[in-house]
């Protein structure tokens, strides 16, 4: 660690990013095996003190801002891009998750924040963890949000293994974030970010379930 806490380095965690397709080829021990390991991680790192908070300069999450931002990047960048049936959908899940949010009652804690497979390597029945940049004080819902990659049954396990506070909407508020990232990455693309905006599209179409609307 640097002496002015601005930067921190790891030795290089061993594994391979876990795919969705090889979880399902996972064998039921090796499914248990990594939500517990899963459910360890996130009980241990939503333990962290608040202390933590101005020691280590992390970002206090707003989610009221968030939201706004979120919204009025989809009117001014992505709605142009998406048919009539598709913007109605995103209004709804607009609304849906302004409600979640206005209901909520979660206790802010240290979160990963960008916990999709891509920052889940599986090595030999072990999990590792890599890529802390986005890491805020937020919901922790947040955290569980990129499991829903690999099933709701993995999450409801991990969920229920899971150790830290729990308030009775957090898988509901973690699958409404889940539906979230096909909006960053769509806006992400338009902003120059290493992915495609085809491919944020086509996950906010199988997320959203658009071809199941009539």
């Amino acid at each position: 660690m640097s002496k002015d806490k601005s930067f921190a380095g790891y030795e290089i965690l061993n594994g391979r990013e876990l795919k969705l397709s090889q979880y399902k080829r996972f064998t039921r021990s090796e499914k248990e095996k990594f939500a517990k390991q899963m459910a360890g991680f996130l009980t241990d790192l939503h333990s962290t003190p608040n202390s933590a908070i101005s020691k280590f300069n992390i970002n206090l999450d707003n989610p009221s801002k968030d939201y706004k931002e979120l919204v009025v990047n989809a009117k001014n960048f992505l709605f142009t891009r998406l048919n009539k049936k598709e913007v109605l959908v995103a209004e709804k899940y607009f609304d849906e998750l302004k409600i979640a949010l206005d209901q909520s009652n979660y206790q802010n804690v240290l979160t990963h924040s960008d916990l999709t497979c891509e920052h889940i390597l599986w090595d030999k029945n072990k999990v590792n963890i890599i890529d802390f940049s986005d890491r805020t004080f937020g919901d922790p819902a947040s955290d569980f949000a990129g499991l829903w990659k690999y099933g709701q049954k993995l999450v409801n396990r991990v969920y229920e293994l899971y150790k830290g506070k729990k308030d009775d909407q957090l898988l509901h508020r973690s699958q409404l974030y889940f539906k979230r990232i096909p909006l960053f990455i769509m806006k992400g693309a338009l902003d120059g970010y290493p992915c495609t905006f085809k491919e944020g599209y086509e996950m906010f179409r199988k997320r959203y379930k658009i071809a199941k609307i009539k």
